[in-house]
């Protein structure tokens, strides 16, 4: 498989609706190269593009096949010439002058390795000559040297320029820049915000950021101890531990002194868990914690240190769209659901799970498939061929009259039973369903009271061979399985070393599609968690092998795929 697979972003989608004003175009690839067509099926942009991103008006920035970034209008002409690594919009649409909210012509630009800002026409605002630039805000973007660090507006105005022999951004796992690390040579580091006011003295060998949020300064001293400081520069934990993890923004692991093993505190300085444990982390972000001691298998604890399960499991994860429940791996592989206070919940331990959204999940077991709620309560017998979760509860309540649902009904997904599609409520009730009517450009669709294809969101019309669906019949796999992705991907993963620093972990969602032949095309970050593990994760997506390609109505078919990577320190 050819891995060059481009990134579509999702803010293409607005500059097709602004190419829509003229001529009703679509995107199309040819190789692993996109352009557009009309349409007459006729060429607007020749597909000569690996990336296009970050439109605004007629202006897209776009990447050629050489890996260099420029810019062109939505007819193709070039705007800015393709000689640059990187080119950066501000994070917004525009800043404040005289009152009024404009969008500006400012670009952050790499071009052979060194940062400056240009125009839309590719002139220089501020010449390529730093070794690190960033946009802090809309209307700030700053760049550093040896010697020299300015920050400016996007009309090239200074806003300010220092002189410190080193400074780098402090960026938070929200993409914020609050303040900006800088050193002193002979003196060593400290912090300081945007007036140029320093926060501690320098006498630091390192400031790194705290939790993952990045809500609190890790700071080392001469003796090479660490400790922790708010942001104020107020000491919260004096430095006295060789080294300091921060599982969430308020409770961090550090060794014992002399020693491997390890001890839980929070940001007051008190121990909640004894230095008897090799491993502690946290359980996604469910405010549980697992941890072992050595020789032993994993124990689910609560923030204050107490054990909640009697049963040693080989792990524990839990997912974000689902609050109230962990799920808990025996070392056969199975899976059991807990609650938060460490119960099993009733029911034989699962093969697998997916399809999780915040109102539920499907669990497997023999091959067969039912339906649980979010609180873990099974609603269905193990009796699917296939199911999946298509929606959550409907606030606007369209289906509840014609199908005479009351408030407390909503719909949880569809399934299939011998050959036959059924949709299944809340309560495990069945309701067979016809597949939707077919589209015609004479006479106007049906009226169809539960909107099938509303529902199933999929994207093009059923007559149509790029239509991407959303539920096939048979879905995409990965070759060898799901036992085979995960390998795949804990092989191939690369962790962030800004993520590790901040201690960001949790899990990437990213979402793509299964061509016809298994190729895997235009991955998007769904849900990020920051410190680039984003774009980490698009890059192990992008490499994959290709896939068993989804099935429907017995043709292959194009397929859409949401995939959760998880980071772990």
């Amino acid at each position: 498989m050819n891995v060059k697979c481009p990134i579509i972003a999702l803010s293409f989608f607005a500059f097709l609706t602004l190419a829509k004003a003229q001529t009703d175009v679509h995107l199309v690839r040819e190789g692993y190269l996109y352009g557009f067509k009309n349409e007459k099926n006729e060429w607007i942009i020749e597909p000569k593009y690996e990336i296009f991103d970050s439109p605004y008006g007629d202006f897209m920035i776009a990447q050629n096949d050489q890996k260099l970034r420029g810019a062109i209008n939505r007819t193709g002409d070039t705007l800015v010439p393709f000689e640059y690594q990187m080119i950066q919009q501000a994070k917004g649409t525009g800043f404040e002058r005289d009152g009024k909210r404009i969008v500006f012509d400012a670009l952050l630009a790499q071009k052979d390795q060194k940062f400056g800002l240009i125009d839309q026409k590719g002139q220089a605002l501020v010449p390529s000559e730093f070794q690190s630039g960033a946009w802090v805000d809309d209307s700030t973007v700053f760049f550093s040297r040896p010697g020299r660090q300015i920050a400016l507006n996007p009309l090239g105005q200074k806003i300010l320029e220092t002189e410190f022999d080193n400074a780098e951004l402090f960026t938070d796992a929200f993409g914020k820049c609050p303040f900006f690390r800088v050193f002193k040579n002979g003196e060593g580091w400290s912090v300081a915000d945007f007036t140029g006011k320093t926060i501690l003295p320098f006498e630091f060998t390192d400031i790194r950021l705290g939790g993952p949020a990045g809500k609190t300064l890790i700071v080392t001293n001469n003796d090479l101890r660490v400790g922790v400081r708010d942001w104020s520069g107020k000491e919260l934990v004096q430095p006295q531990y060789k080294w300091i993890r921060f599982l969430n923004d308020s409770l961090f692991v550090a060794p014992q002194a002399n020693g491997p093993l390890l001890g839980l505190f929070d940001l007051s300085g008190r121990q909640r868990m004894p230095f008897i444990f090799t491993e502690i982390e946290a359980v996604s972000h469910s405010g549980r914690l697992k941890a072992r001691k050595k020789g032993t298998q994993f124990g689910l604890f609560d923030a204050e240190g107490r054990e909640l399960t009697f049963l040693e499991l080989a792990d524990f994860e839990a997912n974000d769209l689902l609050q109230a429940l962990v799920f808990a791996k025996y070392q056969d592989g199975k899976w059991a659901v807990l609650n938060l206070e460490g119960r099993h919940l009733h029911f034989p331990p699962l093969d697998s799970y997916y399809g999780v959204t915040p109102l539920g999940f499907v669990g497997t077991t023999g091959g067969l498939s039912a339906f649980f709620l979010a609180d873990g309560q099974r609603i269905t017998p193990f009796q699917y061929a296939y199911a999946n979760i298509f929606r959550q509860k409907d606030e606007t309540r369209k289906y509840e009259k014609p199908h005479g649902l009351g408030p407390e009904t909503w719909f949880v997904g569809w399934a299939k039973v011998d050959g036959e599609m059924r949709l299944i409520d809340n309560f495990g009730k069945e309701r067979p369903v016809e597949p939707p009517p077919q589209k015609s450009p004479s006479k106007p669709k049906p009226a169809d009271p539960l909107d099938l294809a509303d529902i199933f969101e999929e994207t093009a019309s059923d007559n149509s061979d790029q239509k991407i669906y959303d539920f096939p019949e048979k879905q995409p796999q990965f070759p060898g399985g799901e036992t085979a992705m995960i390998k795949f991907v804990s092989e191939n993963l690369s962790y962030p070393a800004e993520a590790k620093k901040a201690g960001i972990k949790g899990s990437v969602y990213i979402q793509f599609i299964v061509e016809k032949d298994g190729g895997i095309t235009s991955p998007l970050v769904m849900r990020d968690i920051g410190g680039g593990c984003g774009a980490a994760a698009v890059e192990v997506v992008k490499k994959m092998p290709r896939w068993s390609p989804a099935e429907h109505s017995g043709r292959l078919v194009r397929a859409k795929f949401t995939l959760p990577i998880q980071f772990k320190l």
